[in-house]
């Protein structure tokens, strides 16, 4: 019997800066109809981010591992996404997702993995998982061709099952992200007091 699946049927199983739908549309649907969400980056950039409330308000929880967090660099972006509207939101639901436990971040700083993966786990113990790198800005920032691919059953169950090795090395960090956040403008909060 086939595993049932919550990702678009029409979705590809490869996926390029050509793709319809695209790898940000791909990810936002898939993030909306999972129930949790395992992400595996090298590094995020919050100005690439591209999900919005709609879709952060999906999953149940979100996990997400880092090789490299840098403090520094965060304020930055907080600082530049704090001046417009839609950059405030974003940071807000952040902040909203970290504060209520449904965020959680480690860091994995000698650890490695190549590329970036997602694991979205869906109803009745469907897993999907994309793995490539995780562009989400439009239109795709280089000259192309940006490959990933779209994976279900075994292959996505082998990604969840590193996902879990790999979390379970790392440490967590979502205490300094949250007095990062509060001390930023635009992030619903003023300064941290303890």
């Amino acid at each position: 019997m086939a595993e049932p699946s919550f990702a678009p049927p029409d979705g590809p199983g490869l996926i390029d800066d050509r793709s319809d739908p695209d790898f940000p549309a791909l990810y936002r649907r898939l993030t909306r109809r999972a129930e949790r969400l395992d992400v595996a980056a090298t590094r995020i950039r919050l100005s690439g981010l591209r999900l919005g409330t709609r879709e952060l308000r999906g999953p149940e929880g979100i996990r997400v591992l880092l090789m490299e967090l840098n403090a520094f660099q965060l304020r930055t972006e907080l600082d530049v996404l704090s001046l417009n509207t839609e950059g405030a939101a974003r940071l807000r639901g952040l902040r909203e997702l970290l504060e209520t436990g449904r965020l959680e971040v480690r860091a994995l700083p000698l650890g490695g993995w190549a590329p970036d993966f997602s694991v979205f786990h869906g109803p009745r113990s469907a897993i999907t998982a994309l793995i490539g790198p995780h562009w989400m800005e439009r239109p795709y920032p280089h000259r192309g061709p940006g490959w990933a691919s779209l994976h279900r059953g075994e292959p996505a169950r082998t990604a969840a099952a590193r996902f879990e090795e790999l979390w379970d090395e790392a440490h967590r960090v979502e205490g300094a992200l949250r007095r990062i956040f509060r001390r930023r403008r635009g992030t619903g909060a003023g300064p941290d007091r303890g």
